[in-house]
């Protein structure tokens, strides 16, 4: 997974797309194997994965789907 993280610009969307999912998964996909945000990565994505933790919350303990956090 972690070569299809493009370096540069950087989108969830576009690694869901690589990964042929949903990006609700692909979060989920980064949360559980961090990927080095350091450098010109987009600021935008890495304060996605400060919400992490929250979405990880809803999916275990909250039992929502990956498509109920995406859509929240």
């Amino acid at each position: 997974m972690h070569r299809a993280v493009p370096g540069g610009d950087f989108s969830i969307a576009r690694l869901a797309q690589t990964l042929n999912t949903n990006t609700a998964h692909a979060i989920y996909l980064l949360s559980q194997h961090p990927v080095d945000w350091s450098g010109p990565r987009c600021r935008r994505t890495q304060y996605t994965a400060t919400r992490i933790g929250q979405w990880r919350t809803w999916y275990e303990d909250d039992h929502y789907s990956l498509q109920d956090i995406a859509d929240m």
